[in-house]
């Protein structure tokens, strides 16, 4: 039976491959609100090759919450994906978030990883605000000193894992891996852009990875051991934008994401598009700049001598025009876009059939950490 238990492991930086080790290509999907992401990555000495990577756009209401509503709808989507990309592996990788996930760190007495199997569940029960029964559980050991150890708990919803892991059997993909958007996020980071950016993370830096989705905001601080210093999803998303221009211009869903996104290709005026800034896109900013200040303050109030010293944004909204300039003005901590596809070598297509049609996805484009941090999670052999 697939379960998070053994299969969710997070923050363990992908290694340089040895001359027996290779690492076996995983569809890496990520199932979000608006679209599925996915990403299939390979191995090439110190190197990773981008062999698949795709799109496909969901209707408002086929994912809500992280909840599958429409599951035909979302396998139809993944068959559709794997279709246009030509994609032929077999095994795929998926991942989770929202409210019915919980992390949470925790103390415990020293024991063995063995010790802590029989043990976990036990202490979850004072935690989790689930039936201990309704939920799987899987942690990972942060640290030790003396007698004491930390603990990150993860409890995820059973519902939420039967829902993801059927509509990736419905569409001929075997679910091999579960595991979440947060450590997705980490993963991702950790090989794909903090070895091209170590001069944003001098020292004992620590960065804010802040993912803007349609749906949830993932907000994950990660220090120079590329441990969390702090990790949380917020129910907030670009999702109320995108309905609030709808509803203005008595428009589409598409169209509305389309004038929000990239109002220079659409007929405006330009009075038109201040006031959308005004009154509705940088409203929703300024939510966002709260919940990461907030998580730089817890941060630097257990961590002084780690400042943040970098803001990384992925996600569907960090297209949003100008919104790492205004994120990084009232931080005051210099704000990238994670743009991960541009630092691998990219052989997409070669050797399998793919459409003629497939839409290219650009270098630049900041929608992929997570997909891409799943397809980190290939076995080796």
């Amino acid at each position: 039976m697939f379960s998070l238990t053994g299969l969710l492991r997070p923050f363990r930086r992908p290694t340089p491959p040895r001359s027996t080790v290779a690492h076996r290509p995983i569809v890496g999907l990520d199932i979000g609100s608006s679209a599925i992401k996915m990403a299939e990555i390979q191995r090439s000495g110190p190197r990773w090759n981008l062999l698949r990577c795709g799109l496909q756009p969901l209707p408002p209401d086929a994912v809500v919450d992280g909840q599958i509503k429409q599951p035909d709808t979302v396998t139809q989507a993944i068959q559709t994906l794997l279709t246009t990309h030509g994609v032929t592996t077999k095994q795929a990788a998926i991942s989770l978030g929202g409210s019915s996930v919980i992390t949470k760190k925790i103390q415990m007495a020293s024991l063995t990883e063995l010790e802590l199997e029989d043990q976990i569940a036990l202490e979850a029960e004072e935690y989790i605000p689930f039936d201990i029964d309704e939920v799987n559980l899987d942690f990972q050991i942060l640290g030790q000193n003396n007698d004491t150890m930390e603990i990150l708990l993860t409890a995820c919803k059973r519902e939420l894992i039967h829902g993801h892991t059927e509509v990736v059997r419905q569409a001929g993909l075997e679910p091999r891996v579960c595991d979440l958007d947060l450590f997705c996020l980490i993963n991702a980071y950790q090989a794909f852009i903090q070895p091209y950016a170590a001069q944003t993370t001098p020292g004992l830096a620590t960065v804010a990875l802040v993912n803007l989705g349609a749906t949830f905001l993932n907000i994950a601080l990660v220090t120079h051991q590329g441990l969390p210093g702090y990790i949380r999803d917020h129910s907030l998303g670009s999702r109320q934008i995108v309905q609030e221009i709808k509803s203005r211009l008595d428009t589409t869903w598409a169209e509305a994401e389309q004038r929000l996104i990239m109002p220079e290709q659409t007929p405006q005026r330009h009075s038109e598009q201040a006031d959308w800034h005004a009154e509705i896109i940088t409203p929703f900013l300024e939510q966002v700049v709260q919940q990461i200040r907030q998580a730089v303050s817890f941060h630097k109030t257990g961590n002084p001598d780690q400042p943040v010293t970098a803001i990384y944004l992925s996600g569907g909204a960090a297209r949003l025009p100008q919104v790492d300039t205004l994120i990084q003005e009232r931080m005051e901590i210099p704000v990238y876009i994670a743009t991960p596809l541009a630092n691998l070598t990219h052989r997409m297509g070669r050797g399998k059939q793919k459409s003629a049609t497939a839409p290219l996805i650009a270098p630049t484009d900041p929608r992929f950490l997570v997909a891409l941090g799943l397809a980190l999670r290939g076995e080796r052999r």
